[in-house]
């Protein structure tokens, strides 16, 4: 005769490796035996995270640098630390004269968080100019490797979309007047 042994599996909305549980059989009627060892279940991760990058404007200022903060976000969180590139690239503004650029740097999300900030310096001037726009690209979205018994993470769950950027506007802040005597 078989008996079926229900187990609950409490939903969540984290990215995870699958996870294993067992169910082992004691204390038998009497006259029954138990035959086997524990038995084993997995429970499939089916969750995703998607990544996503706002826009920002900053004025630029008449000397030194002005930071434009950059909200990276996760649509879910995951199980442990993941990291990202960023590069920046010309829109109408000019690196390294407009913004200091950023070259596929390295940026982290700790373990259960979702965002991160990357941060861009915007060159102050005084010369009048139009507003002016570059671009920060996200690439590269990995999971630390599994540690204290996590199981192996699948990458096809860390999304970045085709086309995500987020786009700096450096607004102008120089002015010039015209006299006549």
């Amino acid at each position: 005769q078989t008996v079926s042994v229900p187990v609950t599996v409490n939903g969540d909305l984290v990215v995870e490796g699958n996870e294993t549980f067992t169910v082992a059989l004691s204390a038998p009627s009497t006259g029954a035996a138990i035959g086997g060892g524990p038995a084993t279940g997995t429970i499939s991760n089916d969750d995703t995270t998607t990544l996503s990058i706002n826009s920002v404007t900053v004025t630029e200022g008449l000397a030194g640098t002005t930071p434009a903060a950059f909200a990276v976000t996760l649509s879910a969180p995951v199980d442990r630390a993941v990291s990202f590139t960023a590069t920046t690239s010309d829109g109408t503004a000019n690196a390294p004269g407009d913004y200091v650029p950023l070259a596929g740097q390295s940026f982290n999300i700790a373990a259960g968080a979702t965002t991160a900030t990357v941060t861009v310096s915007v060159n102050g001037d005084n010369v009048v100019e139009n507003d002016e726009t570059y671009f920060v690209t996200p690439a590269a979205l990995t999971a630390a490797p599994p540690a204290g018994g996590q199981a192996p993470l699948d990458p096809a769950t860390l999304i970045i979309p085709a086309n995500t950027r987020g786009t700096g506007t450096i607004t102008n802040d120089d002015f010039t007047q015209i006299s006549i005597d």
